[in-house]
């Protein structure tokens, strides 16, 4: 009897220890997995960075066919990262062969973070030359710029006809507009009615015909 509780105590003991062994094992591969992880998104986003500064490198070099080559490499993977410097370089080459390639390139934009790309440079006077441009590019590139309904009614109210009609285009294109977004937009309008020119009056019955059609 003696011997068997002997026994029995020792394998208990042992399992006690070998089961406190794989919980310390299990704690310290999950302490090193995070560590790996941390280190790996370093990796990553040096290897990110240095790539863009590369492809900035390329942009500003003003070398036609390797910002072409570049432009048509990001068409393929859609990489937005480096999209504002792109824009700003459309306003140096506007008019020009490269200006028309970059403008392509834009036009094919398909990233959700572009809207907030292109609204910011729009209301950036600093780029008002090209902000008919811009305004166009909007609704060509087909993406939902639903969250930035206030701007777009402050370009109607405020930029000539082809600008105000470009900006209604972009309006129809609008997939998630809240009926209280569509109505705050409608007050605006009718309070800056006085601002809109007698050309923009047909659109801007047509313009509160298709907010009102958003309750």
């Amino acid at each position: 009897m003696y011997a068997y509780n002997f026994k029995r105590e020792w394998c208990l003991k042992k399992n006690l220890i070998l089961g406190h062994i794989n919980i310390l094992i299990q704690k310290l591969f999950n302490n090193q997995q995070p560590k790996a992880k941390n280190k790996q998104m370093q990796q990553d986003t040096k290897k990110n960075k240095k790539r863009e500064d590369l492809w900035r490198e390329i942009l500003y070099s003003s070398d036609t066919e390797n910002i072409k080559k570049l432009l048509d490499i990001l068409r393929e993977n859609g990489n937005t990262q480096i999209l504002p410097d792109i824009i700003k370089l459309y306003k140096g080459y506007k008019g020009t062969e490269l200006g028309k390639f970059i403008y392509n390139f834009l036009s094919d934009l398909k990233s959700k973070d572009a809207p907030q790309i292109f609204v910011s440079f729009i209301k950036d006077n600093e780029y008002r030359n090209i902000r008919e441009d811009l305004v166009t590019l909007c609704w060509q590139t087909g993406l939902d710029f639903s969250d930035f309904l206030d701007d777009f009614i402050d370009l109607f109210i405020n930029s000539e006809l082809k600008t105000a009609f470009d900006a209604f285009t972009v309006i129809e294109y609008f997939e998630n507009t809240t009926p209280q977004d569509a109505e705050k937009a409608i007050e605006k309008l009718q309070l800056n009615i006085d601002k809109i020119s007698a050309d923009k009056k047909e659109l801007l019955v047509e313009l509160v015909q298709l907010l009102r059609a958003m309750h």
